[in-house]
């Protein structure tokens, strides 16, 4: 009774122009929420093989030497890496011992002019000689589990088992062996222990990502009842509705924006190495996180203007 007191003592234009007005900012809010809702999703989720998008990788990695130190330093690794070929004991894949050198030039980790976009839950990867470009999931910004995956990948392409796990095998192994050589000496910068802190760096930013994209797509659905069901959700305060959406895109920008410090704080060590053994390129995604911060602010001032325009509807005076 109350609200519709205070609308019968708004002059008729004044009242039609304010339910216009807050019509108008309701639907620029549910829109600006599911648009963040989306960048939110692909930011964080792509690279991936459910959403293999390339330009939204947070890392890109380009294999080139550019320097004798350099190609020795990826002759090395891709002797060792064709060396786990013949680890057929202990991964259960039963390769070919003959396998010529030919065949062996079709594992191609790492190879010179290779590119590598990373994402938290997987990677894309380019080889601009063979023509090949494809998305895969995997540990994400964990570099090291990445190639050990898509070494796995080749693997079992070249063996001929394509169910045999290998993949997952090589991951295990890796996380095993680094978890028994540092163990407590988590946050240690020495190598190979330092590589221990971004295994649980990288499995926490999965989790945080999953948040943010939850507290989205929480904030889109709390939005969409409260329009739906007009001033409020069956009697729960208008307060309450508008506080649950600001607190989850508040906390959402949170976990972005933290996700993108780590990964460029990850980036800024992997350069570093990079650059001491000239074996390539090291670039940080800063366009998606400047994008997104801007879809947030937008997000943001329709939320506050929805808000504005239901109080002078409910509180004309």
């Amino acid at each position: 009774m109350d609200n519709i007191d205070y609308e019968k003592s708004l002059p008729r234009p004044k009242q039609r122009r304010s339910k216009l007005c807050f019509l108008a900012y309701s639907i620029f809010e549910i829109v600006s929420l599911v648009f963040l809702f989306l960048t939110t999703f692909g930011f964080l989720l792509s690279g991936t093989s459910f959403l293999p998008l390339q330009a939204f990788n947070p890392l890109r990695i380009k294999i080139q030497a550019q320097s004798n130190l350099a190609k020795d330093t990826i002759d090395i690794i891709q002797q060792g890496l064709k060396f786990a070929t013949y680890l057929s004991n202990d991964l259960n894949v039963y390769a070919n011992f003959t396998t010529n050198d030919t065949i062996l030039q079709k594992l191609d980790t790492l190879y010179d002019g290779s590119a590598y976009q990373f994402n938290l839950f997987g990677y894309c990867r380019t080889d601009p000689l063979a023509e090949t470009h494809g998305c895969f999931d995997g540990e994400g910004i964990n570099v090291v589990s990445c190639f050990l995956t898509d070494l796995g990948m080749q693997l079992k392409t070249l063996t001929g088992e394509e169910h045999s796990g290998i993949d997952d095998k090589l991951v295990k192994i890796y996380y095993d062996l680094i978890h028994q050589l540092c163990r407590g000496r988590m946050w240690t910068t020495r190598f190979p222990c330092v590589l221990q802190g971004y295994n649980c760096m990288g499995f926490l930013l999965q989790y945080v990502a999953i948040l943010a994209v939850s507290l989205t797509a929480l904030a889109v659905a709390v939005c969409l009842a409260d329009f739906v069901l007009l001033y409020g959700l069956f009697g729960v305060s208008w307060k309450f509705t508008f506080r649950l959406r600001l607190w989850c895109i508040i906390m959402s920008m949170v976990c972005v924006n933290l996700t993108y410090v780590a990964i460029f704080y990850i980036s800024q060590s992997i350069e570093e190495l990079v650059q001491q053994y000239q074996v390539g390129q090291i670039r940080f995604n800063f366009r998606c996180w400047i994008a997104w911060d801007i879809v947030f602010f937008i997000a943001m001032i329709f939320v506050a203007k929805r808000q504005r325009e239901y109080e002078k509807i409910r509180f004309p005076y």
